[in-house]
Order: structure tokens, then C-alpha cells, then sequence
């Protein structure tokens, strides 16, 4: 019978690179996805590699800015190891102020300022040339982005080529435990057995016994426009 010393769940872009990680210190990893890895959230992201914004807790701030900075190293290993191009960019954001007078409405008092740049109306043509300001400030912030299908499919790649097992179409029911600890995951019909197990679900992570976690859905929009 096959074991694992790490069982994840969840095989978005979050499950697959720590499932990645864990391969890479020598450990045997079973990621489990309920449908196809990197086809839910991580398939519909912008991929943008924001570091900040008003959803985000100040106490996690210096772990996005850290993570932010390693981007394009986790990138160049993923590229390198899958064959598949990801199309780091960084081409930065612009970024919107409320009505005049009224401050950064999209702020929410702990970014830092240093890292905005006051976009001059002449500026703001040359960037984006239908874009038409009339009580609105810009700003330019330093971001990268991805495509994150491109990203996702590399994920996969570069787990297969580190022999990480991926079970697909098994959604988890419940985390099993002994004496207080995990002990693996039962899905479907069938139990997986492992002394760890990361729950890696995303907005499905609270959904899964026998822990309760505050976790919900964000809904974004994404305007695209091509021409």
C-alpha cells in the first residue's frame, strides 16, 4: 500500500507549488483535487501579483511583500522545470483616486505612500490613451503580473516531473484523525493515510470536517478589452 508523508488538498496554483516545495525537501506528496488541477480559482484569476490591497490584513503585509520579491525566482524555477513559458510581466498598475478632494479611495490607511507615483494627465495618455479623468487623480504602482492559465499549466508539469501524486475528480469529505492529529483525508470512497495534511481548498477550505475555518468567496471583475 502506498503511503505519503504530506497530503494536500486542493490542486490550484497555492496546493501545486507547496505540493512542489515539499518535493523538493524530500518529501512523498499526494495532492488531491476534487475536479481538474489548476481548472478552478486559479484558472479564472487575473494574475495579478498584488502585494497590498484593502482585503488584505495589515499582519500579513510583510509575507505578501516577501512573496512578492520571490515571484520571479518561484517563476524561473517553474519555467525551467516545465518547459512552459508563464509570462512574467512588469508592467505595473494604475491606480485610481476618488472624486477630487476626496483622498485614494481605494487606500486603506496602511499602504505605504512611497511606493505610488503621481501619473501627470500627459503621462496618463501616453499609458492609456482612452482613458479620460475629469475628477479622478492616477497613480502608478510597481507590479508584476502573470498569465495565470500559463502559470497553473506549468504547476502541473513541474509536479509530474517531481513525481508528486495527483488524484483528480476526488473531492474531499472530511479530514481523519487520530489521537487530535490528522491522519489523512477520505474521498470519494476511498482513504488516503499521512501524518500531515494541508488544506489548500481556497474559498472550499471551511467546508471540509472536521475544522471550521472563516473562509468565503471574494467575487472580482475583470474588464478585458482588446482592439
Amino acid at each position: 500500500m502506498k503511503t505519503w508523508e504530506v497530503i494536500v488538498i486542493g490542486g490550484g496554483i497555492i496546493g501545486l507549488s507547496l505540493a512542489l516545495a515539499l518535493r523538493k525537501r524530500g518529501l512523498r506528496v499526494l495532492v488531491v483535487e476534487r475536479g481538474e488541477p489548476g481548472c478552478e480559482a486559479s484558472y479564472a484569476a487575473a494574475g495579478m501579483i498584488a502585494d497590498f490591497g484593502p482585503e488584505l490584513p495589515p499582519s500579513l503585509l510583510p509575507l505578501a511583500l516577501a512573496s512578492a520579491r520571490m515571484y520571479p525566482e518561484f517563476v524561473h524555477e517553474l519555467q525551467d522545470e516545465s518547459g512552459t513559458q508563464v509570462d512574467l510581466r512588469d508592467n505595473g498598475t494604475l491606480l485610481l483616486s476618488g472624486p477630487a478632494g476626496s483622498g485614494l479611495g481605494w487606500k486603506s490607511g496602511w499602504e505605504a505612500e512611497d511606493d505610488l507615483e503621481p501619473v501627470s494627465p500627459k503621462a496618463l495618455a501616453e499609458l492609456e490613451p482612452e482613458l479620460r479623468l475629469r475628477e479622478h487623480a492616477a497613480f502608478f504602482r510597481k507590479e508584476r503580473s502573470v498569465d495565470p492559465r500559463a502559470l497553473a499549466t506549468a504547476a502541473i508539469r513541474a509536479a509530474k516531473h517531481r513525481e508528486v501524486d495527483v488524484v483528480t475528480g476526488s473531492a474531499v469529505q472530511r479530514v481523519m484523525t487520530s489521537e487530535g492529529r490528522a491522519s489523512g483525508v477520505f474521498a470519494g470512497k476511498t482513504a488516503y493515510s499521512a501524518p500531515m495534511v494541508v488544506n489548500c481548498a481556497g474559498a472550499w477550505a471551511g467546508n471540509i470536517p472536521p475544522s471550521q475555518f472563516p473562509v468565503r468567496p471574494v467575487k472580482g471583475q475583470i474588464l478585458s478589452v482588446i482592439g
